[in-house]
């Protein structure tokens, strides 16, 4: 198959195209919610008729499938161009010249195409994107068309992977001075301008100084080296070691940059929340404060108790990104002292990877790296085997068998040729079953020497994004844990939704984090202000507590930003921390294109926003129905990115967190926004009719932000006029210095005057 948008052959079992981001024309069976390819007649799953081909935008889980909308979401021809926020890696083969210089033509061709069977899937398997290629180089994106939040933390266990995996190229071509192929890397974070560039709209990539920048940071890695820019670091350095570079001179670029270069993963593993990695590790001290939640420390601890007296229980924690999962459960465990623990964590990106959530426990009970499976098949093997034989796997022909399968699903060859016996679906039910089985056995095994004899912890983080066959294993291990010393705990957003069997197991709980209450976000706040040496006025404190809306990884994100800043920087810094930007910016990423407008519609709008005005804005700006936007709507508060408030004079809606509605507004290019802008002005005039006198604050607002500077000179002076009849000095002050910025010479010297007998009359009052 190929893209409907660039005509790019499609990659099997991507539902995006991986040049320009397209969604990929599928057909998703009535029967068993099966994705099947666009050209499919029959399902592949159940063998039923398919449906005619729609489009699904972002699909995640088959528990999020089954309540899509019933209306198809509108196919995309292309991506608006966009403020985007992305890591960008550059990587340079290093010897090339030398090579093609001297090599015939074909080898030179060999080696490019090797050269780029390295690359594509190392940068596509994390998430990221192949902008262009140079010959011998690379500049792939993460983070455009679609983010995700941990598109640095990818686009650096990519640059650890091509290192790896380009020593492949030595052993098909050799270089003339009998040196070995090696990379140089650069990687860079920040904003870029991403969309199409051509007429025809097509060649999506991304424009910036942060594009050039990772290519001089390529350009001053040492051979085999990444070298990262000082935001990228800063974004990932909670999982990777670095060494200093000091400031280095840039081609090009007016002063030098701090860089930094990649030594690797951190000795100890961690998921950038805490918590370490390996079976039976515990997780990691250092847990600063812990503000309430008490009721839910206590259900933990009932279940924790019941676990080690041999009777298993399940836990599912949910709640919103940042308010708090994985701090709950590790509060909870480091006050148990629990030492027992066994974590496995899905990401955004590989929701329609194969058991990738069990690939990645599997790892972590190993105790190994997730880049150590291919380079050490040995060692894994070695590993696995004595596994099995600690938990008790049943011996013959089916251990091997067993075996076989785990390290199939860590990307180990099957040597012996054992899985092909098997068809497709028996592979997958027995792998389902080791798997529960060596959790299962792993719970049963006596305490190491000096440590209590404890429950084993197995966590399943981030639920929403498991890919099917995993979650079916994690249905399958919850169904079947009741008589072993084995706590499982999930952790998972709002809108993914447990299966039905989950609610009749007797052992079963459901914990649904709220946001803190009032005085407990205060506490929170004050706290972590004096862990960082802050002392903030308290209309700064006011601000971080309203714009976070009280949750505390935003609240934490935007303290450590503070703290970070130079004093001339601070304001800067109160702008949403790249952290949160790309978490948010990842929710954005989600919606389909009509919902994601909508919200951006909403952006512009404001922080609180009349329904009706929505709706006439969005009518302007769609091609949909009155029900469509509706059903967006809907959909925004499903998500809890829009919350109704219905104690107003008429329905409103509002951001639940001021930064998701500063990140929507921001991704948006100066010129769109001045033409929403201008929209809702003229939205306002038609609504207030008769009455703008109501709204002039708002009108001054939006015209002033629009391309209409004749509605904007007469609102604002129509609002500075206001306030002053309200005696409201300063905000007529401020109302007439915006009208003199954008009026001609001959009303200026007017707005001077009025500004004179403002000073007077401010006199006057003090």
């Amino acid at each position: 198959m190929n893209c409907p948008n660039c005509t790019q052959a499609l990659k099997p079992q991507k539902r995006f195209c991986t040049n320009c981001g397209t969604a990929v024309f599928v057909r998703q069976c009535n029967n068993c919610n099966a994705l099947n390819e666009a050209d499919d007649n029959f399902c592949g799953d159940c063998g039923l008729t398919l449906p005619a081909p729609t489009t699904i935008i972002r699909p995640t889980t088959r528990f999020q499938l089954e309540r899509a909308p019933t209306k198809a979401a509108k196919p995309i021809a292309h991506h608006d161009n966009e403020r985007r926020f992305v890591t960008v890696l550059f990587a340079d083969l290093v010897g090339f010249t030398n090579f093609s210089t001297q090599a015939d033509p074909e080898e030179v061709s060999r080696l490019v195409r090797n050269l780029v069977e390295i690359f594509e899937p190392e940068i596509t398997s994390r998430g990221g994107v192949v902008d262009k290629y140079e010959g011998d180089a690379v500049l792939a994106r993460f983070g455009a068309p679609v983010a995700h939040e941990d598109d640095a933390e990818q686009a650096m266990m990519a640059a650890l992977a091509l290192h790896r995996r380009v020593v492949e190229l030595n052993l098909k071509h050799k270089r003339p001075d009998g040196q070995p192929f090696q990379l140089r890397i650069g990687l860079n974070t920040g904003e870029v301008i991403a969309g199409t560039i051509d007429p025809s709209g097509k060649d999506y990539t991304i424009l910036g100084d942060v594009v050039n920048t990772s290519q001089r940071l390529q350009t001053a890695a040492l051979p085999g080296q990444t070298v990262v820019g000082e935001l990228t670091y800063r974004l990932t350095r909670n999982s990777f070691d670095f060494e200093s570079l000091g400031t280095i001179a840039l081609k090009g670029k007016p002063k030098p940059a701090r860089a930094y270069g990649l030594t690797g993963l951190k000795a100890v593993l961690g998921d950038g929340r805490g918590m370490e990695m390996n079976a039976d590790a515990g997780p990691r001290a250092g847990e600063t404060n812990f503000v309430g939640r008490n009721n839910e420390l206590e259900m933990l601890g009932r279940a924790f108790a019941e676990a080690e007296a041999g009777h298993g229980q399940m836990v599912m924690v949910s709640g919103e990104t940042g308010i708090g999962k994985s701090r709950l459960v590790r509060h909870f465990l480091q006050n148990r002292g629990a030492t027992r623990l066994v974590v496995g964590r899905a990401f955004s990106f590989t929701t329609e990877s194969p058991y990738a959530l069990l690939r990645n426990i599997l790892i972590h009970i190993l105790g190994l790296h997730p880049s150590e499976t291919l380079v050490q098949p040995a060692e894994t093997r070695q590993r696995l085997a004595d596994l099995g034989l600690r938990t008790g796997l049943t011996d013959g022909f089916e251990d091997a068998l067993e075996l076989a399968l785990l390290a199939d699903a860590l990307g180990l060859p099957d040597d012996d040729n054992l899985l092909s016996k098997l068809d497709t679906q028996t592979r997958g039910l027995t792998l389902q079953r080791t798997i529960k089985e060596l959790l299962c056995g792993l719970s049963r095994l006596p305490a190491k020497t000096g440590q209590l004899d404890q429950p084993l912890v197995v966590l399943f983080e981030d639920m929403h994004w498991a890919d099917k066959p995993s979650a079916e294993a994690v249905e399958l291990l919850a169904e079947s844990l009741s008589d072993f010393p084995l706590l499982l705990v999930v952790t998972s957003r709002p809108e993914w939704h447990q299966p039905s069997q989950w609610l009749k197991l007797n052992y079963f709980q459901h914990i649904q984090l709220r946001p803190l209450s009032g005085k407990e976000r205060a506490r929170m706040l004050h706290y972590t202000l004096h862990q960082a040496g802050l002392d903030l006025p308290a209309e700064t404190e006011q601000e971080i507590l309203e714009r976070s809306g009280g949750n505390p990884f935003f609240v934490e994100e935007m303290i450590a930003a503070l703290k970070e800043a130079s004093a001339e920087d601070a304001e800067e810094a109160l702008q949403v921390p790249a952290t949160i930007h790309e978490l948010l910016l990842s929710r954005i990423d989600r919606l389909d294109f009509d919902t994601k407008k909508m919200l951006q519609i909403g952006a512009v709008l404001g922080r609180r926003f009349p329904e009706r005005l929505l709706r006439w804005v969005a009518g302007q700006v769609l091609d949909v129905e009155n029900h469509h936007v509706d059903s967006g709507l809907q959909h925004l508060k499903r998500q809890d990115l829009l919350l109704e408030n219905k104690l107003a004079q008429e329905l409103e809606y509002f951001f639940k967190h001021g930064m998701m509605q500063e990140v929507a507004y921001g991704i948006m290019l100066t010129e769109r926004r001045q033409e929403l802008h201008g929209l809702v002005g003229a939205a306002l005039e038609e609504l207030y009719l008769g009455r703008e006198e109501e709204v002039v604050g708002l009108l001054a607002y939006h015209y002033s932000r629009g391309k209409n500077q004749d509605k904007a000179l007469t609102y604002l002076t129509r609002a500075a006029e206001r306030a002053v009849t309200f005696n409201a000095y300063a905000d007529a002050r401020r109302y007439y210095q915006s009208a003199l910025e954008i009026a001609p010479a001959e009303v200026q010297v007017d707005l001077l005057l009025r500004l004179e007998e403002l000073k007077i009359q401010l006199l006057e009052t003090t």
